[in-house]
């Protein structure tokens, strides 16, 4: 890297440390940011090497300033994203959500350092859309992981907030969304209670026939749970939607409704005459 570009990455980083100047700040950060989104070799060693991870550690905290937390947490979101060298670089000054996909080691560093909390203070209507698609696909991946899990505490505050994204407008968020619920209701039958008695199953179970299709299945873990439990799920006439997906185009979705009847394995459970 020549050193003109090295010292514009300077003044930039210097720049994005400097809180009296919030607004210089601000988009100093977002330039950032907007570097490390490059399709085409992001400067992200050079940047570390600027000393870039601490600043926009310390921009996630002690500010009232919610678009500069949210590109700083984006900024740390794709340097994690890159190499394995860069990825250990980010868990050494922060465990960001998206690095728990690394692996359950990773995932209970990031679960020790509280990192559920601030993930989920991300979640609320003025929350830009791109970067809330990053939030929803960290806390899928923080679902996924089976050992450890975030704790029932953890899963007590996720759940809530899952039950806010899966009435999001976004196809994306959706697809994330039900993926999140997938993983937790794979958990056995505790957290599949847990999930049913956040009020989240009948949007859950009408998405069966959402165009996305396959990425919107994410209810059939439920029906391997208690008899109450599947009955939940035919009380949101699950079945209603079995012709929408017994007639897609992709094989994978017009045989879910096998799925759901092989995970029923032999209960009695009718449908309910009302819906809930």
């Amino acid at each position: 890297m020549n050193s003109l570009i090295l010292s514009n990455l300077q003044a930039l980083v210097q720049q994005a440390a400097d809180s009296t100047r919030p607004e210089i700040q601000h988009r100093a950060v977002t330039v950032v940011r907007k570097l490390l989104s490059s399709d085409r070799n992001p400067p992200i060693d050079p940047l570390i090497n600027c000393g870039i991870l601490p600043i926009l550690v310390n921009c996630l905290g002690g500010t009232n300033y919610s678009t500069l937390q949210c590109e700083a947490a984006w900024a740390l979101t794709n340097i994690a994203g890159g190499t394995s060298q860069q990825t250990q670089a980010v868990v050494g000054g922060l465990a960001l959500g998206n690095i728990i996909g690394e692996g359950p080691q990773l995932c209970d560093y990031v679960i020790s350092l509280g990192v559920v909390a601030p993930l989920l203070a991300f979640i609320k209507p003025e929350t830009p859309i791109t970067f809330l698609r990053n939030v929803t696909w960290v806390i899928a991946n923080l679902c996924r992981n089976k050992d450890p899990t975030p704790g029932w505490q953890g899963l007590a505050e996720i759940v809530p907030k899952l039950n806010f994204l899966v009435h999001h407008a976004d196809t994306n968020i959706l697809v994330d969304t039900v993926w999140a619920l997938s993983y937790l209701t794979a958990g056995g039958n505790d957290q599949i209670q847990m999930v049913i008695d956040s009020g989240v199953l009948p949007k859950l179970v009408s998405l069966l026939s959402h165009r996305a299709g396959g990425g919107l299945t994410g209810g059939r873990n439920i029906v391997t749970g208690t008899g109450e439990q599947i009955q939940a799920v035919l009380n949101c006439d699950a079945l209603g939607h079995f012709d929408t997906l017994l007639n897609h185009h992709e094989d994978k979705i017009y045989k879910e409704p096998l799925g759901f009847e092989q995970s029923d394995g032999g209960n009695t459970c009718k449908p309910s005459s009302t819906r809930g």
